[in-house]
């Protein structure tokens, strides 16, 4: 689960991080093979690390406030009033 989490942000954050790399370029982009491999690891990189801190900041505080919440607000047990032993009895004894 934090894995796909993890590649969900980088997915959320490589665009941005894509734009900001292109748009500081102060001179013409010249393809080559160690050009090409060099910017893909770099993207790779920084995406991963803002990615990292995306989840740390803001998607795993989350999860926990709703895990948090979703513990208060969960289902309710039973009236003690209808599954004690003397409803029991009762019920046994109408239908005897």
């Amino acid at each position: 689960m934090p894995m796909s989490r993890l590649t969900y942000a980088i997915y959320l954050v490589h665009l941005p991080v894509l734009y900001i790399r292109i748009f500081a370029l102060k001179s013409p982009l010249y393809f080559d093979d160690i050009n090409v491999v060099s910017d893909f690891l770099g993207n790779l990189a920084i995406s991963s690390a803002f990615a990292v801190l995306l989840s740390i900041g803001f998607e795993s505080p989350t999860i926990i406030l709703e895990k948090i919440l979703m513990r208060r607000a969960g289902p309710r047990a039973p009236s003690s009033r209808l599954t004690g032993c003397a409803a029991r009895t009762t019920i046994d004894k109408v239908t005897v």
